[in-house]
This record gives C-alpha cells, structure tokens and sequence, in this order.
C-alpha cells in the first residue's frame, strides 16, 4: 500500500519532474507511513500562535510621503503583465483557484474588479488572509521542530495582487541600494565582478554564506568576522573530492532504482538530473588522471599501463554502427525522432513497452539466429518454415507471417501524417490510382495547398542491405519522380510537385532526407518521436505476436 502512495505521489507530481527527481535523488521519502515525531506538530503550531513583539517606533523619517500613485487603481495592463508573470504551474492554495483559471479571458473583468475593491478598500478579503501550511524535512530523518521548514501557500489571487503592488513599489518606492534580502535583483550582485573577470582562464572565487537562523540572534559582523579567518584556508565553493562526487552518484542511482518509476522515466532523473549535477563540480573540480587510474580504474580491474589517453566513445559509436546488431542506426543518431524519446522521460509508454523498444532499437531481441550464436547445433531456420535464418529483421520485414501486421504498422504511420496534413489545411488525397505506361503508381499521399504540392510515400525499411535509409529514401523518390506523375499531380492541384518521402527503418532510424521533409511540412520533432515511438510498438507487438501461439493467424 505504501508503494502505491508513494507511485501515485511521483505520477502526480511529475508535471514538476525536475522537483520530484531533486526529492528522489537526495533520497527524500515523500509519502511516509510515519507521523511527524511528536511535539513537532504543536512546536509549530505555538511558534505561529505567539504574539508579534512589541516594537518600539523611533523618529520617523518617510522618504515617500506620497502613496498617491502606489493605490490608484490597476489598470489593465498591469494585470495583463502580472498574470504573464506567473508560473502557470505553481500550487493552488486552500481554495483550489489555480494560475490557469485567473488567465481565463471570461473571469477578467470580474477579477479586475476584485482587485481594484481591495485597493480601494485598503484590505484583502479575510478568506485571502488563510493559508495552508506543510512541513517539509530538511534532512533525511528529521526528528525534531527545526527539522523542517514550514511552506505556507497562500491564495493564488492574493498572490497575484501582491505581485502587481510589488510592481508598484518597485517603481514608485524602490528600495535603498544598500538592501540586497528580499528582492529580485539580489542575484545582481554577482554580475558586476562576474562582468569584471578578465577572459581567458582566470578564476574567480566566491563565498557563499548560509545563515543559520538569520533574523534571529546571531551576531553578523561574528559570521564575517569568522569568514575572513576560513577564507584564508579554504578559498572557492567546496566542490568536494572525485570520491565524495562518486559516492554521491551511487547514492543517486541506488536512490533512482528503488522509486516507484517507470524505467524511462528513472533514465531521464540520471541523465538530465543526477549527471548534471555532478558535472560541473568534475569539469572545475580537482580531479586529476593520476587519481582516477589509483582510485577507481584500479578497482575495476583495468591495467593501467594500457589506459587509452582520450575517451574511447567515438571508437564505441563506431564498433557500434559497423556491427550486425547497430548497421540500421548508423548515421541517425543525431536525429531528434530518433534518439530523442529515450531520454525524453515520456509516460505515454508502460514501462514494459519502453524496455521492450529499446531491446528492438539495439536489436537484442531473443531470436533464433541470435542463440545460436557460438552453438552451431542449435536451429537458425525460422521456426515458421520458411526456411530463412531467423533474424530480427526477417520477422520485422520479410517474414510471410508478418504480413498482415508489417502493413498496418505502416498505415498508422500514414494515417498519423494525414491527420497531421489535414489540421494544416492541406488538400490531401491518400493511395490514389495515378495510370502510367508501367501500370499503375500508388503512392500513399499527394496533398497540396495554395502555394506547393508534393508526393510522399512512407515506407518501413530494412536495416540490412542498404547503407542508410537515404539510400531507400532515394530509390523511392527516384520511383515516383517520373514525368507522367509530375504531370498528373500538376493537373489535379495546379501546382508542380515535391517529390519525397517519409522513410525510417524498423530500429526507428529516420533517413536525414525524409526528416527534412518531414520538418518542412511542419512536423514538430514531439509528433516525429510519437510516430517513432508508435512504430516501435508495433515492431514489439509484431515480434511477440511471431514467437507466440497465434503467430500462425494472419491478421491481414
């Protein structure tokens, strides 16, 4: 039961997916089966229950006797940039009201009033005033009050009006220069020794302070009085030794194993969380060769005297593409629709499917040829009859029995063109009957608008006998580039044609050709990774329907 909380806790939060992957990296449980310990709960609530000090006012100096401007009214342009202003995905307070119904055009009016009635006021509704409070642990097992740090989120439209008086103030009353804590440009003050750094390979070091208990007793000029003494010992942020930062990333991963995540989307918390944060601290670090030859290549059992002196990734790429298994994918990595879903962290996939897809796309899928790879006593022969070796790409391309499933992986892919070309207004006609003097000529579409036609066939390819798919790209361009079909799209859209097609391999590898064709029809690289991630779906289904019982009935 546990681990169903804590799985619909990720799913839910993961529209913040970069939040919810800090959480688990640090190994933060966010769903415990735990109350917080006892005395927490009632230490919060008797330190938000006490009385305000009493403070007793001095002489007072106003600098801004006039606070005409800052309560006229807000016009509607300063509720315009406000609203922009806001993170459209930030929590809803007690009421519920979020960011995305305050931008409804149908609510402005009535919102633009609400808020001019508080200004006039000189008060907010008390239901404004309501906050919802959580408890958030700031270390892993937190067991006392100073544990964690207490989040109220107030509510949305209160949040907006103080956004837009902060406006206000910022212009008609803006603080002293002096005042670094509580404004937006405090950032700013790392900009001008940053802009004064020469270029080149100078080093700037910059100490970062964090007060514990800031505005409470602790005496400042102590803290920089002890600052100055340490900084004389340890200069430069701590970026930690290359054994911190490797037990950190082993902590991560082992933190990422465990959550209740699918796979795809544990890939995407290692590749686009955890290795980005290690990395700078590697790239500017102390970590030198000598360290990682005596400190971890010789714990896993590399000879040191044979450690190349560059990184052999090019070489692995290369051995990759030039071997049975990678030949489909070489020269496509670099393509969005290609490799782009892997990393994408996408939930549209079980994590079944995911697993399955990237067994497909690296062609390690269990097969006869493939275990009999080292024992030439076991059958190669598809075990279908048809007496061909029975490789990955004989059930995804050739094999009888497959038929049926091959042509409807092919017409998703063309449907989802067409819907694609339909939404944008294209005139689309799909398989028609154009007669020539070698018989009729189908290609799957022609389509044209007011300013072009084009032709474009889509087709699943093999991964064997061709060196790219730009190589069957040109063949079926040179198939339909004929002057008789030229001149029957001309007739039917008055237009001289574009002759193309979309084509890919069954490892998902697109021709570099056809994705220009594809981006210049307007296709976004999020629907190229849909029709990616479909074909390969119906690659896996093809291949499970093969290996079972009901691979003898064509479905065609």
């Amino acid at each position: 039961m546990l681990w169903r909380r804590r799985y619909a806790v990720c799913q839910k939060g993961w529209k913040n997916r970069g939040r919810i992957a800090k959480k688990i990296i640090s190994g933060q449980d966010m769903v415990s089966d735990e109350p917080a310990p006892m005395g927490v709960m009632e230490a919060w609530v008797q330190e938000f229950s006490k009385e305000s000090i009493s403070v007793q006012p001095g002489p007072i100096h106003a600098v801004y006797n006039d606070k005409h401007e800052i309560m006229a009214p807000i016009i509607s342009s300063e509720l315009e940039r406000s609203l922009r202003s806001m993170n459209a995905k930030a929590a809803p307070g007690w009421d519920g009201v979020t960011v995305a119904s305050l931008r409804d055009p149908a609510k402005r009016e009535q919102l633009f009033w609400l808020l001019n009635g508080a200004i006039f006021m000189e008060d907010v509704p008390e239901a404004w005033k309501r906050g919802q409070t959580t408890l958030i642990p700031k270390v892993d097992l937190p067991s006392v009050p100073s544990h964690y740090r207490p989040i109220t989120v107030t509510s949305t439209i209160l949040r907006l009006y103080h956004r837009i008086l902060a406006a206000l103030l910022a212009v008609e009353a803006p603080c002293s220069l002096h005042q670094k804590g509580f404004k937006r440009e405090g950032r700013l003050c790392l900009q001008p020794p940053l802009a004064k750094t020469p270029c080149g390979y100078w080093s700037l070091y910059l100490a970062y302070i964090d007060f514990k208990k800031a505005f409470d007793s602790v005496i400042h000029d102590a803290i920089i009085l002890a600052g100055k003494r340490y900084l004389g010992i340890e200069t430069g942020a701590t970026l930690g030794s290359p054994g911190v930062l490797l037990t950190r990333y082993q902590k991560g991963l082992n933190n990422i194993n465990r959550a209740p995540l699918k796979p795809q989307l544990k890939l995407w918390c290692v590749t686009e969380v955890l290795q980005p944060q290690l990395q700078y601290p590697l790239l500017h670090g102390e970590v030198k060769t000598g360290w990682l030859k005596r400190e971890w290549l010789a714990k896993e059992g590399f000879d040191l005297d044979e450690l190349p002196k560059s990184a052999p990734s090019d070489s692995w790429d290369s051995d990759w593409w030039n071997s049975v298994d990678g030949a489909g994918c070489r020269g496509s990595a670099t393509l969005p629709s290609f490799s782009g879903w892997v990393r994408a962290g996408t939930r549209l996939m079980s994590g079944r499917e995911f697993v399955s897809a990237i067994k497909l796309r690296g062609n390690v899928l269990s097969t006869r040829s493939r275990e009999a790879r080292g024992r030439p006593e076991r059958p190669v022969l598809c075990r279908h009859g048809c007496q061909r070796p029975e490789t990955l790409g004989h059930i995804q391309q050739s094999c009888p029995v497959t038929h049926g499933w091959r042509v409807q992986r092919h017409d998703k892919i063309v449907t989802a063109i067409c819907k694609h070309l339909g939404d944008r207004g294209w005139e689309v006609l799909r398989e028609p009957n154009i007669p020539t003097p070698n018989g009729l000529r189908k290609p799957d579409l022609v389509f044209w608008n007011s300013v072009q036609s084009f032709v474009v066939d889509v087709q699943v390819c093999t991964d064997m006998g061709v060196a790219t798919p730009n190589d069957a790209h040109e063949r079926k361009r040179d198939y339909y580039n004929t002057p008789i079909i030229r001149q029957w799209v001309n007739e039917q859209s008055g237009k001289p044609p574009v002759i193309s097609s979309i084509v890919m391999n069954w490892q998902g590898a697109w021709a570099q050709a056809s994705y220009n064709t594809f981006k210049a029809l307007g296709g976004t690289d999020e629907l190229g990774k849909l029709i990616t991630v479909r074909m390969l779906e119906d690659s896996v289904r093809m291949y499970r329907m093969f290996c079972g019982a009901g691979a003898l009935r064509n479905v065609h």
